[in-house]
């Protein structure tokens, strides 16, 4: 090892370091001289940068079980002189897949822009987000769910989380709200079997004869709750809302029924923009007011009522709609700012790397390992998605749920893990710690993901 050490940089040593040699191996002159600690402390042998110091350094390391620089510095100081040890034991350690695994952070994409269907000008239920809450438990032992649909908010009492159970709602809220053109839903089954069954129609036909557009059904990313934010937050309102207003009651289907349609309405009345004290100012935006026609306060008499009458009153109801909107623009949307979240100053990932996958399991170190192959740009260009390989197959995640370890497939990955080196040098994942948990159906069938994707 010192016979490779360059030259000029044992020469730069040698101003700070007071170094001999014995028997052709350099050693650093200390201040223990006097000192009755064995030789190897008082006078210790000199490892300069290289391959072998980095198996000795993990090893060390390793057999203290893994407990940080500092402790492993001072175990090597007892035989050998590392030059800027400190520094030098840092970059190693960090090379430990095993602290990778439990330490690694996290990938924070920027905040993304609201999409377009959240600020263009379509009317109230067109583009909708739907999801599902509960249990809820009634009196004589049955429970119940909630389907929400946003924006604003209408919700559903169904007895069961069946796509069957969910079509019925979906069919009750297009009677009385209307036929939209878009959905946006998680990857529940329930959905997903909703999607299905809508696909199977021969939609050619029910638009040459009834002039139906087939409905838009978009799926978020699994596992990525952050992509259907706006139903989210929703849904914790009603959650709050009932807990409040329950406590420990436990009511009948109808009396819930009720209760829901009291907290639709209260959460549809909420205001959007600030609500003035003074008496003079506009009363501020709610949800409700793009649900519900604005009623005049004036009456009329049916028999004088003639058509200048009707023309007037229409004219009139237009410009409040009209101005209502621009308020909506003006007072709400232009309020809405990025977050000012400072950015992650992680590097993104790119295709290629070995990333661990957040999953259910508590333990970390039972999180798969797997290979970047694609990532996927949002409208702002900005990569929130990314395609993974596993040993089980290929899966779709959030950046929020992938750990990168700052390694490529082609490096040398050396790994203790339960006592065992597993070298991994296959850029494939067919290493044997690249597991997930196949999902199954009540049955036993293997699940199959669905492969959807709308950015």
């Amino acid at each position: 090892m010192q016979s490779e050490w360059p030259s000029e940089i044992r020469e730069k040593c040698k101003d700070t370091i007071q170094f001999f040699e014995e028997n052709g191996i350099l050693k650093v002159q200390t201040r223990l001289i006097l000192s009755q600690d064995p030789e190897d402390f008082t006078h210790p042998t000199v490892l300069p940068d290289h391959p072998l110091l980095e198996r000795l350094v993990l090893h060390t390391y390793r057999s203290l079980m893994h407990t940080g620089v500092l402790t492993t510095l001072a175990q090597l100081r007892e035989k050998f002189w590392i030059p800027k040890g400190r520094r030098v034991v840092k970059a190693i350690l960090g090379q430990c897949i095993k602290c990778k695994r439990l330490s690694a952070g996290k990938v924070n994409p920027d905040t993304a822009p609201l999409p377009p269907d959240r600020i263009h000008r379509v009317a109230a239920f067109q583009i909708t987000g739907a999801d599902l809450a509960g249990p809820l438990s009634l009196r004589g032992g049955s429970k119940a769910w909630i389907v929400l649909f946003t924006c604003a908010v209408h919700l559903e009492l169904v007895s069961s989380l069946s796509t069957e159970s969910f079509m019925q709602a979906l069919r009750r809220f297009w009677a009385r709200r209307g036929r939209g053109s878009t959905l946006y839903t998680d990857n529940g089954t329930n959905f997903v079997g909703a999607a299905n069954a809508l696909k199977s129609l021969d939609w050619d036909f029910i638009q040459a004869e009834c002039s139906l557009m087939k409905i838009k059904w978009l799926f978020s990313p699994p596992s990525d709750p952050w992509y259907g934010g706006f139903w989210e937050r929703m849904v914790r309102s009603i959650k709050e809302l009932l807990r409040k207003c329950l406590g420990k009651a436990c009511l009948t289907y109808e009396e819930m029924l009720t209760l829901l349609s009291d907290c639709e309405a209260t959460i549809n009345g909420r205001p959007l923009t600030y609500s003035s004290d003074d008496p003079k100012e506009l009363k501020p935006l709610t949800p409700a007011h793009f649900i519900q026609d604005i009623k005049g306060r004036e009456t009329f008499d049916l028999d004088l009522i003639d058509s200048q009458h009707i023309l007037k009153r229409v004219r009139y109801l237009h410009t409040l709609r009209s101005n209502l909107r621009k308020r909506f623009y003006n007072e709400y949307l232009g309020e809405l700012v990025r977050s000012p979240k400072v950015a992650s100053k992680r590097k993104m990932i790119s295709p290629g790397e070995i990333v661990i996958v957040e999953s259910k399991n508590p333990n970390r170190m039972n999180w798969p390992l797997a290979q970047v192959i694609e990532l996927f740009p949002g409208k702002d260009g900005v990569e929130r998605v990314a395609k993974l390989r596993l040993a089980s197959g290929e899966i779709i995640r959030p950046l929020q749920r992938i750990y990168p370890l700052e390694l490529s497939a082609s490096d040398h990955l050396i790994e203790d893990h339960q006592g065992t080196d597993i070298a991994a040098q296959n850029p494939g994942p067919t290493a044997a710690d690249v597991l997930e948990e196949v999902k199954k159906s009540r049955r036993g069938r293997p699940l199959i993901p669905v492969k959807r994707l709308n950015l």
